[in-house]
């Protein structure tokens, strides 16, 4: 499986191309934000258009915010990176859920939904979890009901 890390760079380099992603590489944030211009307006990197990118974001494959903070841009790609769409990585027992209830868990062999015991049944829970070999989860959450 990939790092993050690795994803917003193959992301970057499929957008633009690998010379470019050169470019701007050291100004990417830790969840894919390229900072273009500063809180001083002062170009940072490269505009959409030095890289040859559309600037209408309806027809671009690029997420921007201006704010206080600057002007920041990524692939669209990388929408939902900073959660990873809901789910936490298991990288060892450590990570399995700390709170009781049911999870969708991801396996080599897809997701299935199993309960999570703490306290006396931890033990048993950790066993069958890892015998499904597990690489990340994610707490079932009921939806609130209909309004209509």
């Amino acid at each position: 499986m990939k790092t993050k890390q690795e994803l917003i760079q193959e992301a970057f380099i499929k957008l633009i191309g690998e010379d470019k992603f050169n470019l701007i590489k050291a100004h990417i944030q830790e969840d894919g934000w390229c900072v273009m211009f500063d809180e001083d307006s002062n170009k940072i990197t490269p505009t959409f258009k030095e890289l040859g990118l559309q600037y209408d974001l309806s027809l671009s494959d690029t997420d921007r915010i201006s704010n206080i903070g600057g002007t920041l841009w990524r692939p669209k790609s990388l929408a939902g990176i900073e959660t990873n769409n809901g789910w936490t990585r298991i990288g060892s027992e450590d990570d399995l859920p700390k709170e009781d209830g049911t999870y969708y868990v991801m396996t080599k062999d897809g997701m299935k939904s199993l309960y999570w015991m703490s306290g006396m049944g931890k033990r048993y829970n950790v066993k069958k979890w890892m015998e499904y070999k597990p690489t990340h989860f994610q707490k079932e959450v009921i939806p609130p009901p209909p309004i209509y």
